[in-house]
């Protein structure tokens, strides 16, 4: 099982939003990051490729946040998701639970 690598999924506040992450050490080739977001881009092959753009659409379009990426030798890739806190009573709930 050599194939598999450490993945970290943070999450933080930041002002009005909630920023998840997912990070592992890979590096995305730049041809990769080009179509990353393309519906049906797939770098495993035919039939698969929804999720990066599923997250993006959901993510933006329905929950009116942002979805994008970061990947460098250094850093690694991460892809984030910030949503906005919106409503009554989500900064209590945020201080009891966070």
């Amino acid at each position: 099982m050599d194939h598999l690598q450490t993945l970290f999924a943070p999450a933080e506040r930041k002002e009005a939003s909630v920023v998840f992450s997912v990070q592992n050490p890979g590096v995305m080739p730049h041809t990769t990051q080009l179509q990353i977001f393309q519906r049906s881009f797939s770098t495993r092959g035919p039939g698969r490729g929804t999720g990066t753009y599923s997250i993006k659409l959901f993510g933006e379009h329905y929950l009116k946040g942002k979805v994008w990426f970061s990947s460098s030798e250094e850093e690694g890739t991460t892809f984030f998701l910030s949503l906005p806190i919106a409503g009554p009573g989500c900064d209590d709930a945020i201080a009891e639970n966070g």
